[in-house]
């Protein structure tokens, strides 16, 4: 990954796993950001890591979050791995329903590379996207690559 200010989601449940793609950004000099939640906004805010021995919580939905770290600014992200239920061949996503990355989209730079990670069988024909849906450029499964 060409950029420098990479943006992660850390996984959890049957997610395609990120810690290795982290560990790899960071021993890059990459800036690496993870999401938390700000549970009473019901949107993300961004934190740097230096590395995956930081102390984690698992906050309400079993997903690890960053403890003791202050919240960063979303101004400098260039590229964001995102999670997903299912993507399509154009770029649409599914998310897991809370908006709290497409909400996210929008404080992204604009020219922020958006890349989805998924299994094959999480690739759908089409998916119906709303205005305010951002999609991804890439999708990423362990048998091809899509440019979206």
């Amino acid at each position: 990954l060409n950029r420098d200010y990479v943006l992660y989601y850390l996984s959890f449940g049957k997610e395609v796993r990120t810690d290795s793609m982290i560990e790899r950004s960071l021993r890059l000099g990459k800036t690496v950001y993870v999401p938390r939640i700000i549970k009473n906004k019901n949107k993300l805010e961004l934190c740097e890591i230096k590395n995956l021995e930081t102390d984690f919580e698992l906050n309400d939905f079993g997903i690890r979050e960053p403890l003791g770290v202050p919240a960063a600014s979303s101004t400098k992200i260039d590229a964001i791995v995102v999670p997903g239920l299912a993507f399509d061949s154009s770029g649409g996503r599914i998310g897991f329903g809370g908006g709290y990355y497409d909400k996210l989209f929008v404080e992204l730079p604009g020219n922020s590379l958006c890349l989805g990670i998924a299994y094959d069988f999480q690739l759908a024909d089409f998916l119906y996207q709303d205005v305010w849906d951002r999609k991804v450029q890439k999708v990423f499964t362990e048998k091809d690559t899509l440019n979206c």
